[in-house]
């Protein structure tokens, strides 16, 4: 919620490098959005997964802390496409996320 004016006595940090920074990081995020948004549900649920499984991200990311295998599944029962690809899906959500692996994760 804070002006760049503002970010940059926060940060120690030129303004206009700011600027520069966050349009850089804008574009990386936007090309990462498209990216994903091209992936079938099986791809999207690995990449779930990955992120779930990543300590740093599962600890940083509050909705990924609290994610469950119930949650997932359900996602994927929700989720606009073939029959085939949200069995695939379960199956790697089972796979990797199920009860014998939901400790480790």
């Amino acid at each position: 919620n804070l002006s760049y004016e503002q970010l940059a006595g926060v940060c120690h940090y030129n303004e206009k490098s700011l600027r520069l920074h966050c349009r850089h990081y804008a574009k990386i995020f936007l090309r990462e959005c498209g990216r994903i948004r091209q992936l079938s549900l099986p791809l999207l649920v690995a990449r779930l997964i990955e992120y779930k499984s990543t300590a740093l991200l599962n600890t940083n990311i509050p909705a990924l802390r609290v994610l469950e295998h119930s949650h997932i599944t359900a996602m994927i029962g929700a989720y606009p496409c073939s029959n085939e690809e949200k069995q695939v899906a379960l199956i790697l959500c089972d796979h990797f996320y199920g009860n014998a692996s939901q400790a480790a994760i």
